[in-house]
């Protein structure tokens, strides 16, 4: 029997198994359909989690690109 080799593109993200567990049509909806609609606390997550990498690149808040603050 051929040996199976996996890529990391055969694995689902671990968010996938979150949705299943909670909702199988919600799963669905994310993973076959591709529907999402943001609301107030996934937008807020969203920018949470760019504030807080930009932060890890540059511990003073400030883009690479023009020195500013992002």
């Amino acid at each position: 029997m051929p040996e199976l080799i996996l890529t990391e593109d055969d694995y689902q993200p671990i968010r996938a198994l979150n949705d299943l567990l909670f909702c199988e049509r919600r799963c669905a909806m994310h993973r076959i359909e591709q529907v999402w609609i943001d609301n107030v606390h996934t937008v807020d997550g969203t920018h949470s989690h760019r504030v807080r990498l930009i932060r890890r690149i540059d511990p003073r808040g400030h883009s690479g690109e023009n020195g500013k603050p992002a």
